[in-house]
């Protein structure tokens, strides 16, 4: 029975020995650690479920970081990650994705990334603020287009393709990765193709271009 209630072997090796019953056990936590929270105080009453101590081991610890939506799929699990911190500027820990939470915030419209570091040196403490440098591998062999050139209705994405001779013709493509400037096409457009980044000189005015962008894909 006091196994079960937790109380240390070499203190029931004690009541064993001697065969005499105390009336207070010490008990000790099954871990090492830092206490981050304090209930328990001298003549209080504890009943069974409080929450008397909270003790953490900050040796390895969990750094969230928060990246916008449009950066997710360049995210995955066991990416290296670099952090740093302002108030030591040579400080520099490596760590790995461990998890990508697979909620997004609807109001900042980023997505939280759970990282494992090791904080042997309790360089890093709950509650602070860092930088996270995610190595992200790059994905080669695509085609791009500069993000001005392409046109956003909501229902679909629409590029001018030059033609030659003054002629352009509006195309529908698909996009796919984001990055500042660029956008992925996954359809629509092959390498190689001109298309054009400025089509003002084209339109009279924005509901032409959409009257001529729906005739022409109809």
């Amino acid at each position: 029975r006091l196994e079960l209630w937790d109380i240390d072997p070499s203190q029931i090796d004690e009541l064993e020995r001697t065969g005499n019953a105390k009336r207070t056990l010490t008990l000790f936590s099954p871990e090492d650690g830092i206490v981050l929270h304090k209930n328990a105080v001298e003549g209080g009453a504890v009943k069974a479920g409080t929450d008397l101590f909270r003790i953490v081991n900050l040796n390895s610890i969990w750094v969230d970081a928060q990246i916008y939506e449009y950066e997710l799929p360049w995210v995955k699990l066991n990416d290296r990650v670099t952090i740093n911190s302002s108030y030591d500027v040579n400080l520099q820990i490596e760590g790995t994705v461990d998890f990508i939470y697979p909620i997004l915030d609807e109001k900042s419209r980023t997505a939280k990334i759970r990282v494992v570091v090791s904080n042997r040196n309790q360089d890093l403490s709950p509650g602070m603020y860092v930088d996270v440098y995610i190595d992200a591998q790059s994905k080669k062999g695509v085609v791009t287009i500069p993000k001005n050139a392409v046109i956003r209705s909501g229902e679909r994405d629409i590029a001018f393709v030059a033609l030659g001779e003054g002629r352009f013709m509006p195309r529908e493509i698909k996009l796919g990765l984001e990055t500042n400037l660029y956008y992925e096409v996954t359809k629509g457009l092959s390498a190689g193709i001109s298309v054009v980044t400025s089509a003002q000189f084209l339109l009279d005015s924005e509901a032409k271009l959409l009257e001529s962008i729906q005739r022409r894909l109809q």
